[in-house]
């Protein structure tokens, strides 16, 4: 094709300037090397006629002098007139490593700029046991909440997401050292150590914050460019929950663990080896602790290459359990181990030899414990004890950590930023939608989540993904169904329970409950639709999240709470409420519910609206109350009926405040 192009360009220039050179090698033997000497801008332009896999295997190949020709400039020339799309805009040229889970990851070159970038392909089909059932649940949740999170200077960011079924491309920052190869590379100073370690905190101290668990902090995921420290790999990470749900316990791992899986085992919390599966914050402050530990000794604190070999290191260096910390570890069971008496980590003439004795026949921990105390110092040591408690619930917290007096910083009074969707009115130009048609849906979702016992969050996350949905792209009526099966398929596999450690098959089940109106196909397909119209982006703080956490700051009774969770599922049917803020909509629906069982509260002026904003909104779900009980076609609402039947919902009675008892509350 190259020929081609270039007969067809030299005839019509009638031009050739080929030359050709002729030498001979050691043996005498003689080759000939052709050598094309066009002007470079000619090449130039005569390579624009070619696509960039052709420049790159065919055109590559003939002659070193293209390896030089095809650089950086000429990308930037080629771009202007043939821009170029995501796969060939980065060129790979370093092969990482292969996970079945995560895929694959290569170095990759950004052509235009030269700047480099880790690329990860992950082949859905291949990672859920070559079955496609769209995009699993640890890949959902790390892209998502690295894209909620606002840039920090401590945590490592998306690039760009591109998914075209079933591949699944992540394109990341590079950075070339983590804190595991600094370690092996220099011994580090407590001035050092202080200063990386802050950084981590600072990290960590964001994700809290924002109530993101990392779960999986170890020096392989901490990464070092210019003193400055990046958290990274998000993949095991949670949104907390509130109030805490049990979470996926600890994969059994029934074989032999790989060596990347044996190093997440060195930074794992007691409880979580234990199966414990409701716990929070408090297992990143056990791996702070081994991460501080290895930052003094070069050296992972505790190696076991199993998890009973894990275990008898923490216990041999901390001492074992006692009953008391047995009932905050593990919940079911007292596992029988060796009775290791507890010590003090602080060595000092005074308790020295009482260490000595309590440790005899454990010279190597003793050898560490004083490595520890030389390096760390009095408070470091101090700080290490406080995180590395067996009683989950002892463990300093992030902030606690950065004020400690090894740091002696301030925390960052972080101000959170609940991501608020942006809805549009798009009935206006939704032609074949309309108000009854989308609250018939919703309580047709309703029912799912009942028959999945899925999580009030889920369907509510669902419901804004609709939304989001149809606030951007006109839809036909004949899919409105498939969007709304889709988006609570999609919130199910982003909030709920993590389930892939076992093949997965929800598609196939939300295809089914459909009574087969969809196959997987177009599930799998309109995912795809709808991640790339919300950019990825599935961290909501839904209206029934902030209801919960509201209700639980200001102890609200178990019946006014019941009520204000019937309200929030019923008035999000309507679609006058969308343009009420999530949490001033979820203000509202407690004061009915206040006002409906004559419950006096004071916010304590925990709340920026005022009786104005508050008043506005009520009027608007009092016009969605009465827009649903006119409508013959959904006044029944049998889902959500039996979803809260247990307050006989159809006896209950709208009583919109006074002004009064909003200007209490507000007070």
């Amino acid at each position: 094709m190259l020929l081609k192009k270039k007969k067809e360009f030299e005839n019509q220039k009638g031009k050739e300037n080929i030359l050709i050179q002729t030498s001979s090698n050691k043996k005498g033997e003689q080759q000939v090397k052709h050598k094309l000497l066009l002007p470079k801008d000619l090449l130039y332009k005569l390579f624009l006629f070619l696509t960039p896999k052709e420049i790159n295997k065919l055109i590559r190949t003939l002659n070193n002098q293209y390896l030089q020709l095809i650089n950086q400039q000429f990308w930037n020339y080629y771009n202007r007139y043939n821009p170029l799309q995501f796969d060939d805009l980065y060129s790979k040229f370093k092969f990482l490593q292969e996970r079945r889970s995560k895929g694959k990851l290569y170095q990759v070159c950004n052509r235009l700029t030269g700047q480099y970038f880790v690329l990860r392909e992950l082949d859905t089909i291949k990672a859920n046991a070559n079955h496609n059932d769209g995009i699993q649940t640890s890949v959902l949740r790390e892209i998502s909440y690295v894209k909620s999170l606002k840039s920090h200077e401590n945590i490592a960011s998306i690039v760009q997401v591109k998914i075209n079924n079933p591949i699944v491309q992540i394109l990341y920052d590079y950075y070339p050292l983590n804190l595991r190869e600094q370690l092996k590379k220099t011994d580090l100073s407590i001035e050092q150590i202080k200063s990386l370690f802050l950084q981590i905190c600072r990290g960590v101290e964001y994700l809290h914050q924002n109530h993101i668990l990392h779960r999986n902090l170890k020096p392989d995921n901490i990464f070092i460019i210019n003193k400055i420290v990046k958290i990274s790999d998000f993949g095991m990470s949670r949104l907390e929950t509130f109030p805490i749900i049990p979470y996926t316990p600890e994969d059994p791992k029934e074989r032999e663990r790989s060596n990347r899986e044996v190093k997440r085992l060195w930074y794992r919390a007691p409880e979580m080896l234990f199966r414990k599966q409701y716990y929070s914050c408090e297992i990143d402050s056990w791996s702070l602790g081994c991460i501080l530990a290895e930052m003094a000794l070069r050296s992972p604190l505790f190696n076991g290459k199993t998890e009973i070999e894990y275990l008898f290191e923490v216990f041999q260096f901390l001492g074992s359990p006692d009953d008391n910390d047995w009932n905050s570890i593990s919940s079911d069971v007292k596992f029988k181990f060796p009775q290791w008496k507890k010590y003090n980590l602080q060595i000092n003439e005074l308790n020295k030899n009482d260490i000595i004795d309590i440790i005899q026949n454990r010279k190597q921990i003793y050898e560490k414990l004083l490595t520890l105390n030389t390096i760390l110092g009095k408070d470091g040591i101090d700080l290490l004890q406080k995180l590395l408690c067996i009683k989950p619930e002892n463990r300093l917290d992030i902030i606690e950590i950065i004020q400690h007096p090894f740091l002696n910083a301030i925390n960052q009074n972080i101000q959170i930023h609940y991501l608020e969707p942006k809805f549009k009115e798009y009935l206006e130009f939704q032609i074949e939608i309309n108000q009854t048609m989308r609250s018939t849906l919703i309580d047709w979702l309703i029912d799912v989540c009942i028959h999945f016992e899925l999580m009030d969050e889920t369907l509510h996350l669902s419901i804004i993904y609709i939304d989001l949905v149809l606030s951007k792209i006109k839809i036909s009526k004949k899919n409105l169904q498939l969007i709304g099966v889709t988006s609570l398929k999609l919130a199910d596999v982003y909030n709920e329970r993590s389930k892939e450690y076992f093949k997965q098959e929800n598609c196939n089940a939300y295809a089914y409950i459909t009574a087969d109106e969809y196959n997987e196909q177009q599930i799998i397909d309109m995912e795809q639709q709808i991640l790339q119209i919300l950019d990825y982006n599935l961290s909501y703080r839904t209206p029934i999240q902030i209801l919960k956490i509201i209700n639980s700051k200001l102890k609200v009774s178990t019946e006014s709470q019941l009520l204000s969770y019937y309200f929030c599922d019923f008035f999000i049917m309507g679609y006058e409420q969308l343009i009420i803020e999530r949490q001033l909509y979820a203000i509202c629906c407690l004061l009915l519910a206040l006002n409906t069982k004559n419950e006096q509260i004071n916010s304590n002026q925990q709340f920026q609206f005022t009786e104005k904003d508050v008043t506005e909104a009520l009027d608007r779900l009092y016009n969605v109350w009465q827009f649903i009980k006119l409508q013959p076609q959904i006044n029944s609402l049998d889902a959500c009926m039996q979803r809260h039947k247990h307050l006989n919902p159809r006896d209950i009675q709208l009583n919109i405040p006074n002004s009064e008892f909003i200007t209490q509350f507000l007070k």
